[in-house]
């Protein structure tokens, strides 16, 4: 069941855009940006956001991977857009946590906080994947530390 949550969501493109796109789109406004690769595999997550009054008003994203790391992208280019950055940032240490947890997961509260993302808790099992599934997340990270 978790895997195929994986792959759902990594088939999706929530905000996501063609590299083309995402230049232009990204010339015309004060768009923050993140470009992150992940060299031991090629991931690559580019994402750009607009925050006004500690509010991710508009997220968008483009690049390339495996199936953890698009359906994690696709899972913020949905999740993101409206959300007040320090939700945000609750939520990225929740995932953090349970990234860290070495797949034993997460106590019950948390893992139902996490919804859906709770599929990924298999993903902890193996270190190699943990970046992938993280990718993303890093780069809201790094877009909310810029802004």
């Amino acid at each position: 069941m978790y895997q195929e949550i994986i792959l759902d969501l990594s088939k999706e493109e929530n905000n996501k855009l063609s590299i083309d796109c995402f230049t232009q789109k990204t010339k015309n406004k004060n768009y923050i940006i993140s470009k992150q690769f992940n060299p031991s595999c090629g991931d690559k997550v580019f994402a750009a956001a607009l925050i006004e009054n500690s509010k991710i008003v508009e997220y968008f994203w483009t690049g390339e991977g495996c199936n953890i790391s698009q359906a994690a992208a696709n899972y913020l280019g949905e999740f993101l857009p409206g959300k007040d950055i320090n939700k945000v940032l609750e939520f990225y240490n929740l995932f953090f946590e349970l990234m860290n947890s070495r797949g034993e997961g997460l106590d019950d509260k948390k893992m139902d906080a996490l919804g859906d993302l709770s599929a990924f808790q298999g993903v902890a099992r193996f270190p190699a994947r943990i970046k992938c599934a993280l990718l993303s997340w890093e780069a809201i990270k790094d877009i909310i530390g810029k802004s």
